[in-house]
This record gives C-alpha cells, sequence and structure tokens, in this order.
C-alpha cells in the first residue's frame, strides 16, 4: 500500500527540497548512489589518519593516494606485529577482526558485492 503525503513535511513552498512519495517499502543501503559506485562508506585505510598517532602513522605507515578515494594509509603487513605491540604499550586494547574490517570498508554493499 502507498500513501500520499510527502515525505519532508510541511516544506511544500521550498523548490529547492527534493520530495518523493513515502511507501511502505524498507530502505535499502545498497541501492544508495556513493555505495552502488564505492565510494560510501570510506575505505578503512583512510581512518588510519583518525585513529592511529601521528607519531604511528609516520613510523609505520607511508601516505598513499588513490585517484578516486583520496589518500590513505599503507601498513606494511610485515611491520603489523611491531605496531600491534607500540599501541599495546601505549595501552590500546588492539584484536584482529578481518569481519568487522571487511565490514566497515562496505565488502557485501554495492559494487564490493559485485
Amino acid at each position: 500500500m502507498t500513501t500520499h503525503h510527502q515525505v519532508y513535511g510541511h516544506a511544500t513552498h521550498h523548490d529547492c527540497l527534493a520530495f518523493v512519495d513515502a511507501d511502505d517499502e524498507p530502505f535499502d543501503l545498497t541501492e544508495v548512489g556513493a555505495v552502488v559506485d564505492g565510494r560510501w562508506p570510506r575505505m578503512v585505510t583512510t581512518r588510519a589518519f583518525d585513529a592511529l598517532p601521528q607519531d604511528l602513522r609516520e613510523t609505520y605507515g607511508r601516505r598513499e593516494l588513490t585517484v578516486h578515494d583520496g589518500d590513505y594509509l599503507e601498513i606494511p603487513l610485515d611491520r603489523e606485529d611491531e605496531l600491534v605491540a607500540e599501541l599495546r604499550g601505549r595501552g590500546y586494547q588492539v584484536t584482529r577482526d578481518d569481519d568487522l574490517v571487511n565490514l566497515l570498508d562496505g565488502r557485501g554493499l554495492g559494487a564490493l558485492a559485485s
């Protein structure tokens, strides 16, 4: 059953707003343009710029650039154990969870699902 009221309430006099008819279908994140194109969510490796202290980024990582997704931090696998030890030494609780990383990276969404 489709209802015929505008999703964004009473702002009908503002032609700059987009309006769509409401429906009873659940929202499907995988149909959002940025997800379909693979532009969202951001690569997990870009989050390292926010999550890791600067001195560790400089010691263990290397800033890389992609044409479409911007900068990301490349940390070589052969330095992983050293980085984890350094983080634990600073009081961080660090575990490896590839499934969580893949989920945060959008694995299974949009273009990545193909």
